[in-house]
């Protein structure tokens, strides 16, 4: 072997705690540390190919401490050594060090390590790392047992105080969010979110804002650090509404068909990539809000909107639409599309019309009552 031949290194790619335990602890007396810093280089640039000499660059190590080293780990199944026929070309292929038991179980290897290492260090490393096999027949078991009357003056008080505080600090009535609530509260502080804070009505407003605006764990509680006050004992709610709204949206793409995002992403995804306006963001509150539809069906309403009115939310149409969903009581993307879609007459040519007319004036109408309008302006328009 020499320095300028190429090599190829392939083999095994993560150990497991106990094999390298099993490294430090048994196999280095036997294999000495040089071979010891070879496996631990060749463990971490598997499949690593170059020259000898760029090798021993990196280990800061000789040639014949590296050939030597590798002898060592070739003689204890560490490393197989492959030289190609024609050239002095090498394949190094990296095998598992035994876990501690089962080196400790192997025949050979024990009585090796045992000649090597001596009785009484031997009976040290046997007795650590065999789980489970020490006799304690001739033991008196001294154990401690907790005793119970520490709770001898428990009282329905504290029985009361205990669920209170274990049901405020992580919600167990189901927060219909993409947002994940119950994590969120979990990694809150006290300080951060108190207890008399942690009601139903709050927490699913924080995991609604956090769909609407595609806000994440991180943003999140840096603005309920915001709103939240200790000293006036306050959950500034505007403050918050309108703190989420001031969020940049993070995009990334989604998969066709997959509603349950955050509603500012799903629109990202519809407009490619270009972020949504402030008034469709407050479209998306209300429909969550007022119409408490869960953000799957909001954003199949979403999608429903951009065809039928010409690539755009019309805000008269949908909370229209949002109307009889509600009153329908549909609750998932595949009731909304199937509702959307049972009725082919909802499709209708909203651009021949509705440029022409401005939509804040507008109340907000039902789809029978939508239709019925847009036959009496045709009409209209004939005569």
């Amino acid at each position: 072997m020499l320095g300028r031949n190429n090599y190829l290194l392939t083999g095994t790619k993560e150990l497991k705690r106990s094999e390298w335990q099993a490294l430090y602890l048994l196999y280095q007396p036997l294999i000495f540390n040089d071979a010891l810093t070879i496996y631990g280089y060749f463990v971490n640039r598997y499949k690593k190919q170059g020259t000898i000499t760029e090798l021993l660059l990196d280990l800061n190590m000789s040639l014949d401490a590296f050939i030597l080293g590798t002898e060592r780990l070739n003689e204890y199944r560490l490393l197989d050594t492959y030289k190609y026929k024609y050239e002095d070309r090498y394949v190094f292929v990296l095998r598992e060090p035994k876990s501690t038991e089962m080196f400790l179980k192997d025949e050979i290897f024990s009585r090796i390590l045992l000649n090597t290492i001596g009785k009484d260090r031997y009976n040290e490393l046997y007795t650590a790392l065999m789980k489970g096999k020490i006799d304690l027949k001739d033991y008196q078991n001294m154990t401690k047992h907790l005793k119970y009357n520490s709770l001898i003056d428990w009282s329905p008080e504290k029985e009361a105080d205990f669920h209170y505080i274990k049901k405020q600090s992580v919600p167990d009535n189901h927060i219909d969010s993409y947002f994940d609530i119950k994590r969120f509260v979990k990694e809150a502080s006290t300080t951060l979110l108190p207890l008399k804070f942690r009601t139903a009505d709050i927490l699913a407003m924080i995991g609604r804002y956090a769909d609407i605006y595609n806000i994440s764990q991180d943003q999140m509680r840096i603005i309920v650090g915001k709103v939240v006050s200790s000293d006036l004992n306050e959950f500034n709610i505007n403050r918050f509404k309108r703190l989420c709204a001031e969020v940049r949206p993070n995009y990334r793409s989604i998969k066709p068909g997959e509603y349950n995002v955050p509603c500012s992403l799903f629109l990202m995804n519809l407009q490619g990539g270009k972020e949504a306006s402030p008034a469709d963001m407050e479209l998306f509150a209300e429909l969550i809000e007022r119409y408490h539809l869960p953000i799957e069906v909001v954003n199949v309403l979403i999608e429903h909107a951009l065809k039928k009115c010409d690539n755009r939310l019309i805000r008269r149409y949908i909370t229209g639409v949002a109307g009889d969903l509600h009153r329908n009581n549909i609750q998932s993307a595949e009731a909304a599309k199937a509702f959307l879609n049972q009725d082919k007459s909802r499709v209708s040519k909203t651009k021949d019309i509705l440029p022409q007319y401005d939509d804040s004036l507008n109340p907000s109408y039902g789809q029978s009552e939508y239709e019925e309008l847009l036959r009496f302006l045709k009409e209209s328009e004939n005569d």
